[in-house]
């Protein structure tokens, strides 16, 4: 188990507020620019606190496995929302794994008249449109 001073546990439970509606741990630590909470380690590293949580109330995080945030906030520290999977298995469960699911590209364009690659992957005819025109324009810039 990753051993965190309790120094370090009492500083990151002194920013929680339990959020009374989701059960969500949330921290008033930085929040990155995709959400998530980072704090200081006894002057050595920074780590984000929903792993420092995790090895502090659980244990280690198997090696191999990234901690999925159950209730889909990346600033929560709950151990409670925070399940190791496979790096594959979080981004399937994700908003990536959310469009696929559904008939929208990552943009927001249907994928009814989408096309299907080889590999079953499919594809936005719109957003393919929308390349190749930025692309056209990149290639015509004179050097």
């Amino acid at each position: 188990m990753a051993q965190h001073s309790q120094r370090v546990i009492d500083r990151l439970m002194a920013t929680v507020t339990v959020n009374a509606e989701t059960g969500c741990w949330e921290s008033s630590y930085a929040k990155t620019p995709s959400g998530y909470r980072m704090m200081g380690i006894d002057n050595k590293k920074v780590m984000r606190i929903h792993r420092v949580a995790y090895e502090a109330f659980v244990g280690e995080v198997p090696d191999g496995l990234v901690l999925d945030h159950l209730c889909r906030n990346r600033g929560c520290c709950n151990p409670e929302h925070l399940e190791p999977v496979t790096n594959q298995e979080n981004v399937n469960r994700g908003l990536l794994g959310d469009m696929r699911r559904y008939d929208i590209c990552r943009r927001g364009h249907t994928l009814v008249d989408a096309y299907t690659l080889k590999n079953g992957v499919r594809r936005c005819k719109w957003c393919r449109a929308e390349d190749r025109v930025k692309w056209k324009k990149w290639e015509r810039k004179p050097a």
